[in-house]
């Protein structure tokens, strides 16, 4: 079993018993060649060398730098007084999926009575380094986004997962911004379920806002257009609230 554990320090890597180890190595091998088949990028060379030189039982840290290195700052932080710590992400029930394609690991969360911003992060299994793959987007007097073309923050619980065939990152979200209910997003007034939500990593992008230009905290931001909402586009009955992601088969 190899666990990833988030820390405010960094990602863990744990090596298990040698009963476990037997599952490990093939595991492991198998996350290396669905990065290597998905995209030429991704290098998981370093993860290997860390496990193999783990005790078993032992842990080892993977990260060579802080998650709090890749907060926004500035003018393009959320400035909503109370919820506008990017750390308590950590503690908001959110999830990660793994980017087969790059070798990194996507966090997307926050939400409810916890945190304000819908920015992206992506740990890079490669060098173990943070980086923000979007800006946090404004939110109106209501807690909707602004520009409808982002989804609020919320809890992700385990409801997010990466879609390698479509090559994107996908979230059902769970206790949206204040609500704690479903997204929603506010056109011309009316209020109407969201989601699901794509999230396109080829977009990833530091400086710029998830959704569209002029939609960030600091005037005059730009937009990525990472973002595409999906309600809508299924077969079958939406499900009344948060879908589990657990059960999803990709």
């Amino acid at each position: 079993m190899l666990t990833l554990s988030l820390k405010f320090r960094g990602a863990l890597i744990r090596r298990k018993t040698r009963q476990a180890d037997r599952f490990v190595r093939p595991m492991f091998a198998a996350l290396l060649l669905s990065a290597a088949c998905g995209h030429a990028g991704a290098q998981l060379s370093r993860l290997q060398s860390l496990l193999d030189a783990t005790p078993e039982g032992g842990w080892v840290k993977a990260s060579t730098g802080l998650f709090s290195t890749a907060f926004p700052t500035g003018a393009a932080a959320v400035n909503v007084p109370s919820y506008q710590n990017p750390a308590t992400i950590v503690s908001a029930w959110s999830s990660f999926a793994w980017d087969s394609a790059r070798g990194d690991l996507i966090l997307f969360g926050g939400g409810h009575a916890n945190y304000a911003g819908n920015e992206v992060y992506v740990w890079d299994g490669a060098t173990g380094l943070w980086s923000r793959g979007s800006l946090p987007s404004r939110l109106d007097a209501n807690n909707f986004v602004v520009d409808n073309a982002a989804p609020q923050s919320s809890h992700t619980y385990d409801n997010s997962v990466y879609l390698a065939v479509n090559d994107r990152f996908l979230s059902f979200g769970g206790a949206a911004y204040q609500s704690g209910g479903n997204w929603a997003t506010n056109i011309g007034g009316v209020a109407s379920r969201a989601g699901p939500w794509v999230w396109d990593p080829s977009k990833a992008d530091s400086n710029k806002v998830g959704g569209t230009s002029g939609s960030g905290y600091a005037p005059g931001s730009v937009g990525g257009n990472m973002w595409q909402n999906r309600q809508g586009q299924w077969t079958g009955v939406q499900a009344p609230s948060f879908v589990d992601g657990d059960r999803l088969s990709c």
